[in-house]
């Protein structure tokens, strides 16, 4: 009979954390990190959804709460040179810094909706060192 209760109580205990680890994760804001699929520290977030020519990956955080994400990571960008379908990816080590989290109705949940990025040694050229735009929610 105790063994019976002791196992009750585990099994309550295991299912009331998978509870609150699950709502717990509902609740954290994301980002978009394909345009389409939104993540909680994602590795990897597409810049241009339309070409994919400028991405982030590597991505490491050093902080991410409900307001604001920050870490680094590198950028890679196209040099389409002599076009963008024979170009060449180019990397810089960059900050990057996610803010103004709305809530999105398109995925049902709080997203990261201005993403700033910092290039923290060399830039491509015709970027600016600091750059900031905004994110749209994904469609679904």
């Amino acid at each position: 009979m105790r063994n019976r209760a002791l196992v009750t109580a585990a099994l309550t205990a295991a299912a009331l954390g998978v509870f609150a680890s699950t709502t717990g994760a509902a609740a954290q804001t994301k980002v978009p990190r394909d345009c389409i699929h939104e993540a909680f520290k994602p590795h990897h977030i597409t810049i241009t959804c339309a070409d994919g020519n400028f991405f982030l990956s590597g991505l490491k955080w050093s902080h991410w709460g409900r307001k604001m994400a920050a870490g680094k990571g590198t950028a890679n960008i196209n040099d389409c040179m002599p076009f963008c379908a024979q170009g060449h990816f180019h990397k810089y080590p960059v900050k990057v810094k996610l803010s103004s989290a709305h809530f999105c109705r398109n995925a049902g949940q709080t997203q990261f909706r201005r993403i700033r990025v910092t290039f923290t040694r060399s830039m491509p050229t015709g970027f600016k060192q600091t750059s900031s735009q905004p994110i749209a929610c994904p469609l679904k």
